[in-house]
């Protein structure tokens, strides 16, 4: 009898190995993973974003990832489109070229997000054997898929455990991923076996990965896949022009500087075809300017400074009293530089006013002041400061009214500087 109660169980279960497919992951989700290098006696914690559809990856990450050194927050921004990985560790930003395959993200010879069966075989059904369904992984009620992994003269062993449906995660009533185990012998490639302190040969690899928290669904903060404001990318590849700015232009310009908490507004007038600058201050809108002395001068009434470059003069006038005086234009004017005879003073084309005459990276969308803007990023050398540049540009979806006889596709919204450690916004 007992035997034949065997028989059965060991039939029953047979049947359910037959039967049981590994669950396929969504095709956007949010991942948070305590991974437990066991052999290397260390942690990293581990926030994952990944969005198929949209070819975004990004990976944060806190943790040693060296024997020799400290605890530390980076991120992994994965580019696609470019097959490169934006590593960003101690404020600075490195790119990498995108291996062929990385945990959590894995790349095809065409540069898109390969199918999300194929992350680290998470649902590669061909390659999955189940063991059985009696598993608990911290308390959790689990599955176990294990598949055979050999790559780089290194054998690995990888172990799947997902929750039984039966038990409810926060991410929902379906099975999803709860650990992973990697487990086997690695080869000592040169290019770490040194670091490491090892040998020519193998060495033993254990790495436990607990996946304590799963979310599928759109990600609730897009911008989790851009670099962080401000940082450059030195040899980032550019994917998209900047817009050009037009010769003339009229702007209201609110000057935002967190260094000594102030906020000024001023209106500009440029036409560089006519070689005209003109400003206009209200000095009821409280706020810095260069400008201030004219400003004191005219006993802080509204003035209005034009700059005529065809024959170097500048006009102060009190548009309360009427009043305009004359004098040569100043050699630090904001839109004027010295010509090539080191005499005269010429006028600045828009570019150099606004981008410095600096190649730019695009690095994707910003939301500013609720509207989707395009942004670049550009650094160079003014005055001897060193100054960083984000330009904030309209995408040709919106229809920016710029006048009642004038519409343009995409114009300039707005900026924002940092400046040896002073950060602006324009």
């Amino acid at each position: 009898m007992w035997s034949m109660l065997l028989q059965i169980a060991a039939a029953a279960v047979v049947q359910l190995a037959a039967t049981m497919t590994i669950p396929q992951l969504d095709e956007t989700f949010e991942v948070r993973i305590e991974a437990n290098l066991l052999t290397r006696n260390h942690s990293v914690d581990v926030i994952e974003y990944h969005d198929y559809k949209n070819d975004k990856g990004a990976i944060y990450y806190f943790g040693r990832m060296g024997r020799n050194h400290p605890s530390a927050m980076g991120s992994l921004i994965y580019n696609y489109a470019t097959s490169e990985i934006y590593s960003i560790r101690d404020g600075k930003c490195k790119v990498e070229g995108m291996p062929s395959m990385q945990f959590g993200f894995n790349s095809g010879h065409d540069g898109h997000i390969k199918s999300i069966k194929d992350y680290w075989y998470f649902g590669n059904s061909q390659n999955m054997t189940f063991v059985d369904g009696n598993f608990t992984v911290r308390g959790i009620p689990s599955y176990r898929w294990t598949t055979d992994l050999h790559t780089n003269h290194s054998n690995y062993t990888l172990d799947f455990y997902f929750n039984k449906p039966s038990y409810t995660l926060a991410g929902g009533n379906e099975s999803y991923p709860v650990r992973i185990h990697l487990y086997g012998q690695a080869h000592n490639h040169n290019h770490h076996h040194h670091h490491h302190g090892l040998t020519e040969g193998v060495h033993e690899v254990d790495h436990m990965y607990e996946i304590v928290f799963y979310r599928p669904g759109p990600i609730q903060d897009p911008t989790v896949f851009q670099t962080p404001k401000g940082l450059i990318c030195p040899n980032r590849t550019n994917t998209k022009q900047l817009p050009p700015i037009s010769d003339h232009f009229t702007l209201d310009v609110e000057l935002i500087r967190p260094s000594d908490n102030s906020v000024s507004y001023w209106k500009e007038i440029y036409d560089f075809s006519a070689r005209l600058f003109a400003v206009e201050i209200n000095p009821q809108r409280k706020g810095n300017y260069d400008l201030k002395d004219l400003l004191a001068k005219s006993g802080n009434r509204p003035i209005k400074v034009i700059h005529d470059f065809n024959s170097g003069v500048q006009y102060v006038i009190d548009t309360k009293m009427g009043n305009c005086s004359m004098g040569r234009i100043p050699e630090k004017s904001w839109e004027a530089a010295t010509a090539n005879d080191h005499v005269y003073l010429r006028m600045k084309h828009a570019s150099e006013l606004f981008l410095g005459n600096s190649s730019h990276t695009y690095e994707g969308t910003r939301i500013i002041r609720g509207i989707p803007a395009d942004v670049w990023i550009t650094a160079y050398n003014n005055l001897t400061l060193n100054v960083t540049v984000e330009s904030y540009y309209t995408q040709t979806s919106w229809t920016i009214g710029v006048n009642s006889a004038t519409e343009q596709d995409t114009i300039l919204l707005g900026m924002w500087m940092k400046i040896e450690g002073e950060k602006v916004s324009v």
